[in-house]
């Protein structure tokens, strides 16, 4: 749903406001998560009300001074510069760049936001049956996002720009679809506030990305056709980077002895 809106909060606030509204639509439940925990229990003993504060505070330094919280974290981040540069540019882009009308402009998004949610759907299933090789298919999601907008440059036709538009719905709904998931089988713990964590990152995904294209852009000069071309190669670039880290991620998950409980589980 968010990329048939995108287009009219465009057209009616502008790209600066657009992003501003986006970010703050991310960073406002992320907050709310981080600073609403579990109440705490009234207690006659002190011991047992200090035990009760330390299980119900949220152990944010802990989760920082994991490693594979912090490779699990920079990955998406690195990841999603791009995803959300195309959410922010893909529109202008098939225009200026491409020659398309607004109304085509326009198709691309809605296209882009059903095979979206059929993505979720089709990969929430995948990941149901297979759980074993979770890890493995994320990795795989991540890695066709990243090439797929390393050459969508090079996809100038509208037709071009349709197979892009649904390949990466459907990847965007695969990553989006094993986020959670893929939490839960790296920290073996309570992931709530490291929900919360990672909505803070995306937030800041989605105001880093479009600004290094936009900063990319100014540089070249709208009618540059290389302004666009650059750009996306280097935002796509983040994305093989942070495919990379997500896989050195699966592999020390893979060769980690798993926790009797959540190997139960799955």
């Amino acid at each position: 749903m968010i990329s048939v809106v995108i287009p009219h909060l465009l057209d009616h606030l502008g790209f600066p406001h657009t992003i501003l509204f986006l970010a703050a639509a991310m960073v406002i439940p992320t907050a709310a998560s981080l600073v609403f925990n579990v109440p705490r229990q009234t207690s006659c003993n002190q011991e047992e009300e200090k035990a009760v504060v330390e299980t119900t505070e949220p152990s944010l330094l802990n989760i920082l001074r994991s490693r594979e919280m912090i490779i699990y974290f920079l990955s998406f981040f690195l990841s999603f510069l791009g995803i959300f540069a195309t959410f922010s540019f893909d529109c202008e882009r098939s225009h200026l760049d491409f020659g398309l009308t607004k109304e085509d402009s326009h198709t691309l998004f809605f296209i882009i936001g059903i095979s979206s949610c059929v993505g979720r759907i089709i990969f929430g299933k995948l990941l149901d049956f297979f759980r074993k090789i979770a890890m493995l298919l994320i990795t795989a999601a991540f890695l066709a996002n990243a090439v797929l907008i390393l050459i969508s440059s090079y996809l100038t036709s509208f037709n071009g720009q349709v197979i892009f538009s649904m390949v990466f719905g459907l990847t965007f709904g695969a990553i989006a679809s094993g986020m959670v998931l893929s939490l839960t089988l790296i920290s073996q713990h309570k992931v709530t506030e490291r929900v919360g964590v990672l909505g803070i990152v995306l937030a800041s995904a989605s105001l880093v990305g479009p600004l290094i294209v936009g900063v990319i852009i100014d540089g070249y000069g709208t009618a540059s056709e290389n302004a666009w071309r650059v750009s996306f190669i280097v935002v796509g670039g983040f994305g093989l980077v942070g495919t990379g880290l997500f896989s050195w991620l699966a592999c020390m998950l893979y060769n980690k002895p798993q926790d009797p409980a959540m190997s139960s589980s799955a």
